[in-house]
């Protein structure tokens, strides 16, 4: 099942551009539950 759109979410293209700019996943401690796309 998949999640409603929100008025601030990213199109791909915006993805592209911003994702080179966060940091790496740790490689210690717990992994994501979520997806970093889909926000906190």
């Amino acid at each position: 099942m998949g999640r409603s759109a929100y008025p601030s979410d990213l199109t791909n293209s915006e993805w592209e551009i911003i994702k080179p700019l966060l940091p790496e996943e740790k490689r210690r401690g717990r992994k994501r539950e979520i997806e970093r796309r889909r926000g906190s």
